[in-house]
């Protein structure tokens, strides 16, 4: 009975889920009357020509960047390596390409956003403060572990040729 009544205390909704949960029922609807409200200004056909357009764009970023960094993961994970800027670049680009998959001007929008440097860089610059840096000999780390191992090069006994 006690077991019960702990894992029944896990499932205490946070602060913040109450919000996220109304936001998952509302955001389609106003995708929807954004749509709308595009064939109203324009017309039916321009607002599916619209999503269409969109649909097929977000489709070309994905292939061509998401293929990429596909296969770099692929060769990351085979060298056991470590996920560069350049990959987390591919990465935004696809995440914008998903989000121009979503019908409607809002996740348009926020594709866009990703997808403009300078605003990528001041939303990259107004978060930065989130993330935990550790000051090293006046070099900024930003607390990655790269594991490895060495051998003294000067311990080594010399090579006869």
């Amino acid at each position: 009975m006690v077991f019960s009544k702990v894992l029944l205390a896990n499932f205490v909704d946070a602060p913040n889920t109450k919000f996220m949960k109304y936001l998952i029922v509302i955001y389609p609807w106003i995708e929807l009357i954004s749509l709308i409200q595009l064939g109203i200004e324009t017309s039916a056909f321009w607002a599916l020509a619209y999503v269409i357009g969109m649909f097929f764009f977000g489709l070309t970023l994905i292939r061509r960047q998401g293929l990429a960094l596909i296969s770099e993961l692929k060769k990351i994970e085979k060298e056991k390596g470590i996920f560069s800027i350049l990959q987390a670049d591919d990465l935004r680009i696809v995440i914008a390409g998903l989000l121009f998959l979503i019908p409607g001007l809002i996740s348009d929008f926020f594709a866009l956003m990703l997808l403009i440097g300078p605003v990528h860089r001041y939303l990259m610059m107004r978060f930065q403060g989130r993330i935990n840096h550790v000051r090293h000999d006046g070099n900024v780390e930003t607390g990655f572990v790269i594991d490895g191992s060495f051998t003294r090069v000067d311990d080594r006994p010399p090579k006869n040729h």
